[in-house]
C-alpha cells in the first residue's frame, strides 16, 4: 500500500472524489463530463474483476458491466451514494457491481 491507500499493484488509479461527487450529480454542470471520465476510467479494472475473478467470458462480462452500468450506475443514480467517510471508491463499486452480477446469474 503507498501513502494513498492503494495498492501498487492494483489496476484502480488514486479516487479522485471530487470527480465522484461531480459524477454523481450528472445534471449539474460538469456533472456528464465527470460522469463519462468515471466510466472510462473504471471501466477496464472493472471488466478485469470480472473475467478474472469471477470467471466470466469475455462477451459476458461485458455484456453484464453494460448493464451495470445502464442499470445501477445511470438509472439509480449510484455514483451520489459515494461516501468517502465510508470507504474506498473501488471498494464501493465492486461490491454494487458483484451484488448485481450475482443477482443477474
Amino acid at each position: 500500500m503507498n501513502e494513498d491507500g492503494n495498492d501498487p499493484g492494483s489496476p484502480f488509479l488514486p479516487t479522485r472524489w471530487s470527480l465522484v461527487e461531480r459524477a454523481g450529480h450528472p445534471s449539474q454542470p460538469g456533472g456528464r463530463v465527470a460522469l463519462n471520465e468515471i466510466l472510462v476510467l473504471y471501466h477496464p479494472p472493472l471488466l478485469a474483476h470480472l473475467i478474472r475473478r469471477r470467471g466470466l467470458p469475455p462477451d459476458r462480462a461485458e455484456d453484464l458491466l453494460q448493464a451495470f452500468i445502464a442499470k445501477r450506475i445511470l438509472e439509480k443514480k449510484l455514483l451520489k451514494k459515494a461516501d468517502r467517510n465510508r470507504g474506498k471508491f473501488r471498494t464501493f463499486l465492486l461490491t454494487s457491481l458483484d451484488r448485481f452480477v450475482s443477482n443477474e446469474l
